[in-house]
């Protein structure tokens, strides 16, 4: 099994910045086929100012 882990915004989209991103979505794969979802909050994260 491997996990696979992105940045999201939303639960639904990558998020293209990794520090601005509040989660995480972690997948777990087995024999090229996602088993399992989670979404995770990254600890200690703060948004920037725009």
């Amino acid at each position: 099994m491997q996990k696979i882990a992105v940045v999201t915004q939303d639960e639904q989209k990558v998020s293209a910045h990794f520090g601005m991103a509040p989660l995480y979505r972690v997948f777990s794969v087995e024999a090229g086929n996602i088993t399992a979802a989670e979404t995770r909050e990254k600890p200690h994260h703060e948004r920037h100012p725009d």
